[in-house]
């Protein structure tokens, strides 16, 4: 089974779970917003931020996402031998839908690119907008 048909029946395992936990941080945020609580709107703010990560990271098409966008573009890495090295791992991770060492070699990969473009692709994933080119 490939890692996006896995991803994608992982994903109804994660929403079943997270449903209770989304249901019951709705209503603290609802309580807050009725106080009018700023900081505690804040701190639940951060609590979903958290939530929607975790959601994420525990999809493997999240992975294999990030992967090909490092892939696609690894001009800004800092050091680029170890980056298509690991690029040469991620494909062979994917081919063997290893999502667990797919998971290291983005992390690795995360590690050789400035944050400001790690932290772009994070937030493009699923966004409906996509870099091409440069």
């Amino acid at each position: 089974m490939g890692l996006l048909r896995r991803g994608n029946n992982r994903i109804g395992a994660t929403w079943q779970r997270t449903t209770h936990e989304g249901e019951a941080a709705t209503k603290e945020l609802m309580r807050a917003i009725e106080a009018g609580d700023a900081d505690d709107l804040r701190a639940r703010a951060r609590q979903g931020e958290l939530a929607y990560w975790r959601l994420l990271f525990e999809q493997p098409a999240f992975w294999v996402y990030q992967f090909q966008q490092l892939e696609g573009d690894l001009t800004a890495c800092a050091d680029k031998q170890r980056a298509t090295r690991l690029c040469d791992q991620g494909r062979a991770f994917v081919s063997h839908n290893n999502v667990d060492g797919l998971r290291n070699v983005v992390r690795e990969l995360w590690r050789l690119m400035p944050t400001e473009a790690v932290e772009e692709a994070k937030r493009g994933y699923q966004s409906g907008i996509v870099k091409t080119g440069h």
